[in-house]
């Protein structure tokens, strides 16, 4: 098995087992995803009281 047929086969499972991806993260785009991602677990520590 090639690396891209892995591949293939990896994202193949993930979009029969888990369709729909749900994250409370917000970001317009691939740089704003980055530091949504950077920065969660600080506004986590905040957010808890």
């Amino acid at each position: 098995m090639t690396t891209k047929q892995r591949y293939k086969h990896i994202i193949d499972w993930f979009t029969d087992n888990v369709p729909i991806a749900v994250t409370e993260l917000q970001y317009k785009d691939p740089f704003g995803l980055l530091v949504a991602v950077d920065y969660a677990p600080i506004a986590g520590r905040f957010s808890n009281g």
